[in-house]
């Protein structure tokens, strides 16, 4: 099906759900995934810059628990390997 698909997450407990969910992914043949922080709507422009701090760790860790599938994510339009 698809190799590669992208994952948008606000850090809700539902980004998590779908993080937890995506084990399935592997054998429906996904070999890799990029993880986007999103904010959401209701947030204005100049938040991401003062969350930044706090977002990266929890888009790490969630990145890190995504182990069966390579992972890159999405920081200020470059795609971090790490």
């Amino acid at each position: 099906m698809f190799k590669k698909i992208l994952i948008a997450s606000d850090l809700s407990p539902a980004s998590d759900s779908v993080i937890t969910c995506m084990k399935g992914f592997k054998s429906l043949g996904v070999e890799e995934v990029i993880l986007l922080y999103a904010l959401g709507l209701r947030h204005l422009d100049s938040l991401k810059y003062l969350i930044k701090d706090s977002v990266e760790p929890a888009l790490i860790k969630q990145k890190d628990g995504i182990t069966f599938i390579n992972v890159k994510r999405i920081d200020n339009f470059n795609v971090i390997d790490n």
